[in-house]
């Protein structure tokens, strides 16, 4: 019985991990921010000088390029936002 619910416990993470290959384009992923491109960071900061950047996020596009969702606070209200940057530093609206 115990083999049995391993084999199934295997062949379930294994379609897991074949779906989320598959699914890797169009959806967005967790990034660390110390890892994003900095040209991104110095638009958002430039873009949203009273921001602390909380949280990122990066979905690859069918050409290669990447798009970036990035969540912001308000330093001044507490307002928290997403905001979308692509890899060259060009907020989309």
């Amino acid at each position: 019985m115990k083999t049995l619910l391993l084999v199934a416990v295997m062949m379930f993470g294994m379609n897991l991990s074949s779906k989320a290959e598959e699914n890797l384009v169009g959806e967005f992923l967790p990034v660390e921010i110390i890892d994003l491109p900095m040209r991104v960071i110095a638009a958002v900061e430039e873009v949203y000088p009273d921001a602390e950047l909380c949280l990122a996020a990066v979905e690859e596009e069918a050409d290669g390029s990447e798009v970036y969702q990035l969540t912001i606070r308000d330093e001044e209200n507490g307002i928290m936002q997403n905001v979308y940057f692509t890899d060259s530093g060009e907020e989309l609206k």
